[in-house]
């Protein structure tokens, strides 16, 4: 996107909208790159808080069951 950009920027006579693009351009990148940083510190609260792992332990052993129960069930009808 960013070549585009440049590409289209060098093309144009007027430096203030070839600028503008650029800027809008950077403009646009730093926040998303913001949003990253900002969830990825909450997305390591939200796991390392109490709640969370004790709801981890519980559904990881309620799959363990479902998926054992699974392949029981294709043991039996299957062979």
């Amino acid at each position: 996107m960013l070549a585009v950009i440049l590409t289209f920027a060098a093309t144009q006579k007027e430096i203030a909208y070839s600028s503008g693009l650029l800027l809008a351009y950077a403009l646009g990148h730093w926040v998303l790159v913001l949003g990253a940083g900002i969830s990825a510190g909450f997305a390591q609260r939200v796991l390392e808080s109490k709640g969370i792992s004790n709801f981890s332990s519980y559904s990881k052993k309620a799959a363990g069951v479902i998926l054992i129960g699974v392949g029981i069930y294709l043991l039996i009808y299957l062979l």
